[in-house]
């Protein structure tokens, strides 16, 4: 019973959250980024590509630093991480649930419970992210 009076709140708490997201996720999708930016990332994503075979953590971690990168860039607020995540799961759902579990990686590494294999699928999922996330620059850019 008491479980079935807190749903309400938990609704009603987060329509509006919900609402204020989607609004940051259509300005984030209408703010392309330039060429310099996107030349900037890509050349970023590819050294932090290499850096995986010596330092798959700090790979990881730089690959997470550059995805909140191109939000802050397109006008996200990436200073609150709630904020951040629903931000990138509504901007881009399809990888909601890898986006989720690549940052769920890097906090257990730095408790001590990721594998390497784990930090290369969390490198993977990023990965996906970062393509989708240039990728939608080239159909904005085509539909100019």
């Amino acid at each position: 019973m008491i479980a079935r009076s807190f749903k309400p709140a938990i609704a009603a708490k987060a329509k509006p959250n919900f609402a204020r997201s989607e609004e940051r996720v259509r300005d984030i999708k209408a703010r392309p980024l330039s060429d310099a930016e996107r030349t900037k990332f890509i050349d970023e994503w590819r050294l932090c590509q290499r850096r995986f075979i010596d330092d798959p953590a700090a790979a990881v971690e730089g690959a997470d630093r550059i995805v909140t990168e191109v939000m802050r860039v397109r006008g996200a607020s990436v200073d609150d991480p709630y904020d951040l995540v629903n931000d990138i799961c509504a901007a881009y759902p399809e990888h909601a649930i890898d986006y989720r579990e690549a940052s769920d990686v890097i906090v257990r590494y730095h408790r001590g419970l990721a594998s390497t294999d784990e930090l290369r699928k969390a490198f993977v999922n990023f990965r996906s992210l970062f393509d989708e996330m240039l990728g939608h620059e080239e159909e904005l850019k085509r539909a100019s």
